[in-house]
């Protein structure tokens, strides 16, 4: 199962930023969502 993580970031400059921060400056900031995959183990994905 996919986890979201949101992250803001600065469109001017590509820094990362708070999301707080970004929602109240819209006109220069981007709240991006990021999907995480699980990682499977390294046991799991060994062929027998």
């Amino acid at each position: 199962m996919a986890t979201n993580q949101k992250i803001g970031r600065n469109a001017g400059n590509g820094q990362f930023t708070t999301v707080k921060q970004a929602q109240q400056y819209p006109k220069t900031h981007v709240v991006e969502t990021i999907k995480h995959q699980p990682q499977s183990s390294p046991q799991s994905s060994k062929k027998r």
